[in-house]
């Protein structure tokens, strides 16, 4: 409640666009999308990312970057990576990567703005996913873009 998710909907369709393509292409990136649904105005249903978490929450574990967390994320839903050589660690990095570069071409089409650690999710796996695409293309915070 309070956010316009019909943004959101644009911009899911056009990540699951991208999906497709990526997949029919063979190219080795990631994109999640997720569900949903407005019901009405500033409100709707949000799928649940199941698995992960903020990338504001897993700064709280550490004042260090990403590669430090990576190494030592909590126990429970979502199991640390190990150390940097480690296969869990390796591949935790992979799907970053991947995740990452997936996300960037979507970004980039959409013209995403807001984009901070609150709106970024770290899954168990190690995949990067965007939520919240409510300022994309002309739409920005302020309305001043």
């Amino acid at each position: 409640v309070g956010d316009d998710v019909r943004q959101d909907v644009l911009a899911l369709q056009v990540v699951q666009l991208l999906k497709a393509a990526y997949d029919r292409a063979g190219l080795p990136v990631y994109l999640r999308p997720y569900g949903c649904l407005p019901t009405g105005y500033e409100k709707g249903i949000i799928e649940v990312v199941p698995n992960s978490r903020s990338r504001a929450s897993l700064g709280e574990l550490s004042d260090k970057g990403l590669y430090d967390i990576f190494q030592v994320r909590p126990a429970g839903p979502s199991a640390e990576f190990g150390l940097p050589g480690s296969p869990s660690f390796e591949a935790a990095r992979s799907n970053f990567i991947a995740s990452q570069a997936g996300y960037a071409i979507a970004s980039y089409l959409l013209q995403a703005k807001d984009r901070h650690n609150g709106n970024l999710l770290v899954s168990k796996e190690g995949h990067l996913v965007h939520i919240d695409f409510g300022f994309i293309l002309e739409i920005s915070p302020g309305g001043n873009m």
